[in-house]
């Protein structure tokens, strides 16, 4: 007998409790919990269940109430269906996304919804974002593509996830007495000011309002922002114990503040395998106009996961993310649109972001690829409008991903704990470029760009504060690239680590110190070489001033066993600041090759800008190798203002000079001279030249012992008072150091052989006053002397 009843409430399609819900569901196995079947379906669900229409058109609800298949008498049963809809402009798709996502706002979360793909390749267009405030949900594209229709200043973004609980109020932290406002990293005890409503098991945010390190109301240039996330243990009063250590060390009372709140967040939400377009098909929604549109935006959530996407001509395509946890963003597909060009590289005024990340901790970044974008993976600090708080981003892998033809390779600022390996740039502007605090890149390949290969700090050239950022411990291991500029340091720092690197075609400088403070820097194992087809190709190696002062301070600058090809000047160290000199300042076992001006030149001859150096600064066992030889090693002791730049003399020890045709040079004891070289160059006593291919019978080396200068001068006179040691030529042919004899100058009118100390064009002070005034006096270079130290046997 045939129920007919049942078969109806079988066949139900507008009831709830009927239908599937009728049908009982067991899964095979052991332990296995019944179920209905409506149950388990509803673990999964489809836009399509809700109405959507991947059919290429903006359709408005409306349609719902008439045309050839209308689903509502009227507007208010349209409402009853779709609460959420409040006008009959609004879009059928956005009505049945956000129907779906209200499926599990409602019932608590945990399910998928499935967007499947249209017929022939149709589109969803949607004209507003869907909202998810529940844990557990995953949106999985199955072949569907989106498209926005958003205004072009909306700010919005295809899906949001986002906290239904907002953040509570702030609660001060105490600056208690004595020395024990200090709360240092490590601790786990904060006293607020007042009884705390905080509770055990609550999630906390800690944030000060000296929230980087060092740049009094530069807040634009932060290197590391102060706060982080935590979990309340006990409480107890106003004494609150939290159930990690602080990561940071916080004075209170001293300018700083600090305060605690609680977040609620959402979990374990993704999504997956999504296709996504930012833009529409008319004009007016052009991506170039269309600034804030989001593929997605996550505010709170734990555990957020975006993999395998595809998104197209987004302002920020898999972000924004603010204030998340355990963050994933692996295997992502992202795309700009309209990209302006100059000449044949991408324009600055291209906006595309890619991943982007606002005080988040606990990310990884794996596997994406950017195509035309300005920043493919942008890091910054989570700030609290009106407070002038941020929250860091920290603990950032970013790992094996591809940026084609963008604005940056990687680029990011304001984050602590980021570790950049294996990352792929193609034909981009910029390389890799961090603000952070405790930055690791390694492994790196950056093809031609056309700035700087691996940036840290990057604080622009004309800020004036009186404290430079730090960027904590920097590593850069092993990394390949071309451009303009190999390293870039803008940044003080409490280490740096510059190993193995390979930068070729550089036409300013390989590495580039522009730090006031420079501690425990070690540059090894690298190979630099410059562009020879750019004439201006200036630095290998460069600390000097880029701001309104000298370096303050260099402890510890070893630069050793470094490959050197073709740079005009390879090292050049500038020194610090009168008050506190350079000092352990090592340049060893590197190998300088075709360099066409100077090897190393430490120490400024300008006045008033640094240049002083203090203790243990050597240069030794080093390797010069050229065609092209002006000077080797040069040593500007004294400035124009005859200012003594050198407390202690520099240590020069068994360096080696060759040029093509001629013997090796070896260089031994402290330096007596300005330059060391070879035609018109400066030899101190000690200097040994040693027979390359010594011949039977032949001298094996040669030992100067009496320091001079080689060649001849042409032409040169001078003129210089008795009692002064101020002597003006007729030309401009002298050089720091050159030893030189300046005729009728001496006692009774003899010779007065010197040593040039400073030299400004004509003008030249040296060593030794004069006995006698002279005028147009013959000035010669006196000669070193040299004496043969062993033969071979014939």
């Amino acid at each position: 007998m045939v129920d007919d009843a049942l078969r109806g409430d079988l066949a139900n399609v507008s009831d709830a409790e009927k239908g599937a819900a009728l049908v009982g569901y067991l899964s095979s196995g052991q332990g296995a919990i019944g179920n209905t079947v409506s149950d388990k379906l509803n673990e999964c669900i489809s836009v399509l269940d809700f109405g959507a229409r991947p059919n290429n058109a903006l359709d408005p609800v409306s349609v719902w109430l008439s045309g050839t298949e209308p689903r509502f008498a009227s507007f208010a049963d349209l409402q009853a269906a779709y609460p959420h809809v409040t006008s009959l402009t609004q879009s059928v798709n956005w009505a049945a996304f956000q129907a779906a996502a209200n499926y599990f706002n409602q019932r608590g979360g945990y399910g998928e919804i499935i967007i499947p793909a249209g017929r022939n390749g149709y589109l969803y267009h949607l004209d507003d974002e869907v909202v998810i405030h529940v844990s557990g949900v995953t949106v999985r594209g199955t072949g569907g593509k989106i498209i926005t229709r958003f205004p072009n200043t909306s700010q919005k973004a295809f899906f949001r996830f986002e906290s239904p609980v907002a953040p509570g109020e702030w609660s001060e932290v105490n600056a208690v007495p004595a020395l024990s406002n200090i709360f240092n990293e490590g601790r786990r005890t904060l006293t607020t000011a007042v009884a705390t409503a905080l509770q055990p098991g609550d999630q906390v945010e800690i944030l000060s309002s000296n929230y980087f390190s060092g740049i009094a109301g530069q807040s634009g240039y932060a290197i590391k922002p102060k706060g982080e996330h935590s979990v309340i243990q006990s409480v107890s009063g106003n004494t609150v114990i939290l159930s990690e250590y602080l990561k940071d060390t916080y004075v209170i009372g001293d300018g700083e503040t600090l305060r605690i709140r609680k977040v609620t967040r959402i979990t374990d939400c993704a999504i997956v395998g999504l296709k996504g377009k930012g833009s529409g098909v008319t004009p007016e929604h052009q991506t170039q106009n269309a600034y804030g549109v989001r593929f997605f935006y996550a505010n709170y959530v734990d555990r957020f996961s975006v993999c395998d996407n595809d998104g197209e001509g987004f302002s920020r395509f898999f972000g924004q993310a603010n204030n998340c946890l355990n963050v994933i963003g692996h295997n992502n597909k992202m795309h700009g649109w309209n990209l302006t060009l100059e000449g044949d590289r991408p324009a600055g005024t291209v906006w595309f972001t890619g991943i982007n990340l606002s005080g988040c901790e606990s990310v990884s970044i794996r596997g994406n690829t950017a195509t035309n974008m300005r920043r493919p993976c942008d890091m910054d600090s989570a700030m609290e409008a009106g407070v002038g708080y941020t929250m860091p981003t920290r603990s950032i892998t970013i790992e094996g991903n591809t940026s084609v033809r963008c604005q940056n390779v990687i680029g990011g600022h304001f984050a602590v704990d980021i570790t950049i390996i294996g990352n792929t740039g193609v034909g981009c502007v910029h390389g890799i470029g961090s603000r952070g605090y405790n930055v690791t890149i390694i492994g790196n390949t950056v093809g031609r760009v056309y700035g700087t290969v691996i940036g840290v700090g990057q604080a622009p050239d004309d800020m004036t504060y009186t404290e430079s950022p730090t960027a904590g411990r920097v590593t850069i291991i092993g990394n390949r690239g071309s451009g303009a500029n190999g390293v870039s340091v803008s940044a003080q720092f409490d280490s740096m680590l510059i190993k193995d690197n390979t930068f070729s075609d550089i036409y300013e400088y390989a590495v580039g110190f522009h730090s006031k403070v420079i501690r425990n820097a070690l540059i090894t194992g690298n190979v630099f070489t410059s562009n020879a087809n750019v004439p201006n190709a200036q630095l290998g190696f460069a600390q000097y001033n880029p701001f309104s002062e000298a370096t303050r301070e260099i402890r510890g600058l070893v630069i050793a066993d470094n490959v050197f090809n073709g740079f005009p000047k390879a090292v050049i160290i500038s020194g610090c600041a009168k008050s506190s000199p350079a000092e352990d300042v090592i340049i060893e076992r590197n190998h300088f090759n075709d360099t066409v001006n100077q090897d190393i030149e430490l120490g400024t001859s300008q006045a008033g800008v640094g240049g002083w150096f203090g203790r243990n600064v050597r240069i030794t066992r080093n390797y010069l190798s050229k065609s092209v030889f002006s000077s080797g090693i040069g040593i500007n002791r004294v400035a124009s203002d005859n200012s003594l730049r050198f407390a202690l003399e520099p240590r020069l020890e068994e360096n080696i000079a060759r040029r093509d045709n001629d013997n090796d040079i070896t260089l031994a004891g402290f330096i007596q001279a300005t330059t060391i070289g070879f035609a018109n160059a400066t030899y101190p006593r000690g200097a040994r030249l040693r027979a390359s291919n010594p011949a039977a019978g032949g001298v094996i080396e040669q030992v100067c012992v009496m320091a001079g200068t080689v060649g001849a001068l042409a032409a040169t006179t001078g003129s210089i008072s008795s009692g002064s040691n101020q002597l003006t030529l007729n030309n401009q042919a002298l050089s720091i150091g050159n030893h030189i004899s300046i005729a009728g100058a001496g006692a009774s009118g003899g010779i007065l052989n010197t040593r040039v100390l400073a030299a400004a064009g004509s003008d030249v002070t040296v060593a030794n006053n004069a006995s006698t005034s002279v005028t147009d006096a013959e000035v010669s270079f006196i000669a070193p002397v040299f004496k043969s130290a062993g033969t071979l046997e014939t």
